[in-house]
């Protein structure tokens, strides 16, 4: 036999014999060498604290998953289950079975989950899968075949007639377990994973109870008085207040002595009656008789003619301010107050009220008011003719614009006309 070819084949069954003894398999002694490979294969792995929240060094359960890829990929075959021990550091060591299906010579890697402790709770998956090693992809090995020929020479060139198989020997005592080994260093942290969705917000606790009130303190004692202080300087005098008001007119005085009665003269003769002449309405209107008139405040229309004379009787009314479509008015100079005067005759339409008020234009400026306006009522439905109304109020206004003020009356009805006579309007400016 050629000596190169007998080295070239023990190198190839030594290779093999390393193979088997990578994966946790070992021939019994004077077993033959096709007695088939088993596919277990010890797993030893270390678990960071940087990707498990449990507890390390306490029993644990482990669930083991082939996949394809290191990421997302397929799993391969069926998920191996184990319970194991952790170390302080995390080491573990277990033995996986997943059969010879799932190697077929590409890579593989391991998924990996824990549940602490043993037989409670629920499995946390590891953030990172473990690559399988060269060793545990040697199983692909076993299913290769017997090797034929080795540099075109059939293997019964190179080895004698196989002689007759031995018995089986006694197995050998296991071996004592050997010494756990050295830790790995820590892997790299692995990248913070994506920020979960905010959970959502948990209903408000209930109100706490109210505290006991606590006692009052004490009360302090009062302070001394402090000097008195020296008396001030005497202020400047004041300016000189306005005038006041006039005082109200005096008493009349005593009538005096009645003179001495005339002669009395000769009667006349009488005359003859005259035709009776047309009522009196010889006085200011606000609108042509007859007409209904809006009720907001007004001037005076302008008066009609003047009726030819009657038989004596009631006295008329002569207008003050004949032909006047405005008025009376007055304008004083005043300061923040004053007090208005105003004085009328009136005499409405039956069933209706007539009003007399005062506006303020200049530095002021003032509305005609109900509240400040006389009212005349001729209420009397059984009357058969107007009947006059007189009367007079006092006003006094405050806040008024310092200044230059015109004071000036108005007039308004609630429905027809009305007649005005002796108007008048007194302002007296008050300080």
């Amino acid at each position: 036999m050629n000596p190169e070819h007998t080295s070239r084949l023990a190198s190839i069954v030594l290779a093999t014999i390393l193979a088997v003894g990578l994966v946790g398999t070992a021939f019994a002694g004077g077993a033959p060498a096709s007695q088939p490979l088993g596919t277990a294969f010890p797993f030893n792995d270390v678990i960071r604290r940087a990707e498990y929240r449990g507890t390390l060094n306490r029993a644990v359960d482990l669930r083991f998953a082939l996949w394809d890829a290191a990421t997302a990929g397929n799993q391969v075959g069926s998920p191996q289950t184990a319970s194991t021990k952790l170390t302080d550091n995390g080491n573990y060591s277990v033995v996986l079975d997943f059969g010879s299906a799932p190697f077929d010579g590409a890579s593989h890697w391991l998924q990996i989950e824990v549940r602490s402790p043993a037989g409670k709770g629920t499995y946390q998956t590891l953030s990172t899968r473990r690559p399988l090693i060269p060793a545990t992809l040697s199983l692909y090995a076993a299913s290769a075949g017997d090797a034929d020929t080795v540099d075109g020479l059939h293997a019964s060139d190179l080895v004698g007639a196989p002689g007759p198989t031995g018995a089986t020997g006694p197995q050998g005592p296991i071996g004592a377990t050997g010494a756990d080994g050295e830790s790995g260093s820590n892997g790299s942290d692995g990248a913070t994973g994506a920020t979960g969705p905010t959970g959502a917000t948990g209903p408000a606790g209930a109100t706490g109870a109210t505290g006991v009130m606590g006692a009052t303190g004490a009360i302090g004692t009062t302070g001394t008085t402090g000097a008195t202080g020296a008396t001030g300087t005497t202020g400047a005098t004041g300016a000189t207040g306005p005038t006041g008001i006039m005082g109200a007119t005096g008493a009349m005085g005593a009538t005096g002595p009645t003179g001495a009665t005339g002669v009395t003269g000769a009667t006349g003769a009488t005359g003859s009656v005259g035709p009776t002449g047309p009522v009196n309405v010889n006085a200011d209107t606000i609108v042509s008789p007859g007409v209904t008139i809006s009720t907001a405040w007004a001037d005076l229309g302008l008066g009609g003619p003047t009726g030819a004379t009657g038989p004596t009787g009631e006295p008329g009314f002569a207008p003050d301010l004949p032909g006047d479509a405005i008025g009376p008015t007055v304008t004083v100079t005043t300061g923040a107050n004053a007090l208005v005067t105003i004085q009328a005759f009136a005499v409405p339409d039956f069933a209706a009220t007539a009003f007399v008020g005062f506006e303020v234009s200049g530095d002021t400026t003032l509305p005609p008011s109900d509240a400040t306006a006389l009212l005349f009522s001729n209420l009397d439905a059984l009357a058969t003719a107007p009947k006059w109304g007189v009367t007079a109020s006092s006003s006094f206004l405050v806040a008024l614009t310092p200044g230059s003020n015109t004071f000036t009356l108005k007039y308004k009805t609630t429905s027809g006309t009305a007649l005005f006579a002796n108007r008048g309007i007194t302002v007296i400016p008050l300080p």
